[in-house]
C-alpha cells in the first residue's frame, strides 16, 4: 500500500523554539550570581574549603609548624581542619576536673625539643579552663610562637600563625572568672587583649609578679607540674629562647601570621603540638 505522505517519524530532531536559548542563558546567569552571592556573603566557607583541601595536599609530609617555615601557611591548624569554633562549644558540658596539657616546645635555646606538662584547674576558673580545652583540643596552639619574654616576670603566646584562624577565634570572648588563685611562679593565666581575653595566655615565671598582675585582675587556670625547676632542673625560662624578649609586634603577628615571625625572628621558641592528656 503507498501512502500519500511519508509517516511522521518520533526519532526526527524537532525545531526548538525560538525561546529556548534564551531561557538556558537566563538560568546560567542566574547561577553566576548566586555563585557571587556565596563568595561575598559566605567567605568562610570558601576559606575553610581551601584550608581543607591545602591540609589534604600536606597531610603526610610536614606538621603544619614545620611547613609554615617554608611558606608562613598553617591551613591544617586550628579552625578548618576537624571542628569549628561553634562545633567545639556545642560540644558538651565544660570540664569540671583537673584535666593535663602536654606541650611539645621546640627551638629552645638549644637547639632541642622538651616536653611540658601542666595540669588545668576548673575550680580555680572554671571558664578559663574550658575556654582553653577547646583550644587545644581545636590544635590551636600547634606551631604558635613564644612571642614575648619578659626575664623574672613572664613568657607569652597564643597567637595562631594562621591570621584567618586568629580572626575567627577572636570572635569569641572569653567571660571573666573572679580571681580567687594568686598569679604565683609556675601558673598559667589568659592575657587580655583589648576588651576581654581569648587566645593568648602567659607562663608566670617569677616570684615578684604576683602581687601586681592579681591586682590586674589576671585569674591562674593551671599550674606546671614539670619544667619548674625543681630537683636541679632548668626552669622554662632558662629553655626558652629569648634573645627578642619583647621586640615582635604581636599586631603584626594577627595580620601576617607566623610568615612574619620566621622572617624577622628565625629560631624563635614555638609550641610543636600541644595535646590534653587523657
Amino acid at each position: 500500500m503507498m501512502f500519500d505522505s511519508a509517516p511522521s517519524n518520533p526519532y526526527r530532531e524537532k525545531k526548538r523554539s525560538p525561546l529556548v536559548k534564551p531561557a538556558i542563558l537566563t538560568i546560567f546567569a542566574f547561577l553566576i550570581v548566586i555563585g557571587f552571592h556565596t563568595l561575598l556573603h559566605h567567605p568562610d566557607a570558601v576559606a575553610d574549603n581551601n584550608r581543607a583541601y591545602q591540609a589534604q595536599v600536606g597531610a603526610g609530609s610536614t606538621s603544619g609548624a614545620e611547613s609554615a617555615k617554608g611558606s608562613g601557611l598553617r591551613s591544617s591548624v586550628g579552625v578548618g581542619s576537624e571542628s569549628s569554633v561553634e562545633d567545639l562549644y556545642a560540644a558538651g558540658p565544660p570540664p569540671t576536673h583537673p584535666y593535663n596539657v602536654m606541650m611539645l616546645l621546640a627551638d629552645l635555646n638549644d637547639g632541642s625539643e622538651e616536653r611540658i606538662i601542666f595540669t588545668v584547674e576548673p575550680a580555680w576558673a572554671p571558664k578559663a579552663a574550658a575556654h582553653f580545652k577547646r583550644l587545644v583540643e581545636a590544635k590551636f596552639y600547634d606551631g604558635c610562637k613564644l612571642f614575648l619574654v619578659m626575664p623574672g616576670f613572664a613568657i607569652q603566646t597564643g597567637v595562631n600563625g594562621d591570621p584567618a584562624v586568629q580572626k575567627r577565634w577572636e570572635a569569641v570572648t572569653l567571660e571573666e572568672d573572679p580571681v580567687i588563685r594568686s598569679n604565683e611562679k609556675g601558673t598559667l593565666s589568659f592575657a587580655k587583649d583589648g576588651a576581654g581575653k581569648n587566645t593568648q595566655f602567659f607562663f608566670t615565671i617569677g616570684d615578684m609578679p604576683a602581687k601586681s598582675l592579681d591586682k590586674k585582675e589576671f585569674t591562674p587556670f593551671a599550674r606546671m607540674i614539670s619544667l619548674t625547676g625543681k630537683d636541679g632542673m632548668p626552669t622554662l625560662e632558662q629553655r626558652v629562647q629569648n634573645k627578642w624578649r619583647q621586640q615582635a609586634d604581636v599586631n603584626r603577628i594577627k595580620a601576617e601570621g607566623n610568615a612574619y615571625l620566621y622572617r624577622e625572628f628565625p629560631g624563635m621558641t614555638y609550641i610543636k603540638e600541644a595535646r590534653v592528656l587523657h
